[in-house]
């Protein structure tokens, strides 16, 4: 089990910026379902086949994806329900 892919997936709602230069914390409140496209894989075995990385997409609605970098979705999480904790300022780089 990926467990390290579907918890930076589902993370991906926490990553825009507001327009006061905040972002929020969420924690998971719901999965509703959670589809993998690599039987048997674990988060070793998906870094090494995809060394160039793994895209993750999500955000403002409840589906979630992570893509290998030719494209192949490798994991949905759909139904997907976060609960917002708050909101952290982002720090200049």
């Amino acid at each position: 089990m990926p467990a390290l892919l579907i918890c930076s997936t589902a993370r991906t709602a926490a990553l825009p910026v507001d327009a006061q230069g905040h972002q929020t914390l969420y924690v998971p409140r719901h999965l509703g379902r959670v589809d993998l496209y690599a039987p048997g894989a674990n988060d070793i075995d998906l870094a090494h086949r995809h060394t160039t990385g793994i895209n993750l997409h999500g955000g403002a609605s409840s589906v979630f994806r992570a893509f290998a970098p030719d494209g192949m979705l490798l994991l949905e999480l759909t139904d997907t329900q976060l609960l917002p904790m708050g909101t952290v300022p982002v720090l200049p780089s």
